[in-house]
């Protein structure tokens, strides 16, 4: 069994294509199709039905993609990673990244990236979105995690990579009017005092576990993306709502186009794995 017949099998799972599949790898049909013959030769099932018509993946096919995906991205890990010890790269990387982005999968991703980078030296700050625009226009900040709104970073000169969307919650103090709500639109709250509103930037409060304080102490409520309310419990006064009728929250790597850092790149293309993009 060899890495390409795996490529090939899960190129033609993929599109469920034979034609199609051989396209997108710039071969021929026929070469597709003795790979994945021989594929299931060596496998000892049939792991695809093929008419004139359809191609569907079998029950014994089904669950050979999912062990297939997981030998080839270990297959290209350990590539990487010998080519890293052998080439012996490394560098530097300050990332930036919005307040509450923490509580998300970010620390499997920066885990990912170091397994596959050891010698790469990773520099952190958290902040919110002006701070960290402003860090990633001064090159102090090579790419920064931040939010999608209207007119940051907006500019031709700045590379974007969207990654994740997250659905909006409403944060209020237990005893609030609407507490015991299922759901909120943002409209129901106009009579509140907001302590931090879309696009997400804690205007009141130099930090979003501030905002929360103040919440608590019931002078206001906030709407934020459902990441940075993760782990909040009603111990601390405070009780989370979803919002609907309300576009999600966007999270976007963003960084500089003209930035000659390799060690970027190499986190560009680990973003895009790690997040399927």
């Amino acid at each position: 069994m060899t890495s390409r017949q795996l490529e090939y099998f899960l190129t033609v799972a993929r599109y469920l294509n034979f034609t199609r599949a051989a396209e997108a790898l710039y071969v021929s049909q026929t070469a597709i199709t003795r790979q994945i013959q021989v594929l299931e030769e060596e496998v000892g099932a049939q792991l695809f039905f093929r008419t004139k018509k359809q191609v569907q993946l079998t029950a014994a096919g089904q669950v050979f993609l999912t062990e297939a995906r997981a030998i080839l991205e270990r297959t290209r890990s350990a590539c990487r990673k010998a080519e890293a010890a052998a080439g012996g790269f490394s560098g530097r990387l300050k990332a930036g990244y919005i307040k509450g982005y923490e509580k998300t999968s970010f620390s499997n991703l920066l885990m990912t990236f170091h397994r596959e980078n050891p010698g790469i030296r990773l520099e952190l700050e958290r902040g919110g979105a002006d701070q960290l625009a402003q860090a990633l226009e001064s090159g102090s900040a090579d790419l920064i995690f931040a939010p999608e709104y209207e007119g940051f970073l907006a500019g031709e000169e700045y590379g974007r990579l969207p990654l994740r969307e997250y659905p909006l919650r409403a944060v209020v103090y237990s005893s609030h009017p609407f507490a015991q709500k299922a759901e909120l639109r943002l409209e129901d709250l106009e009579g509140d005092e907001l302590i931090s509103r879309p696009p997400f930037r804690v205007y009141d409060c130099p930090d979003i576990e501030n905002t929360f304080i103040l919440i608590s102490a019931e002078m206001g409520v906030c709407v934020l993306p459902e990441y940075a309310t993760r782990h909040l419990t009603t111990a601390r006064n405070l009780t989370v709502i979803p919002v609907t009728g309300q576009a999600p929250s966007r999270i976007l790597a963003y960084w500089k186009k003209d930035q000659a850092n390799p060690a970027l790149a190499r986190m560009l293309d680990c973003l895009r794995r790690f997040y399927r993009l």
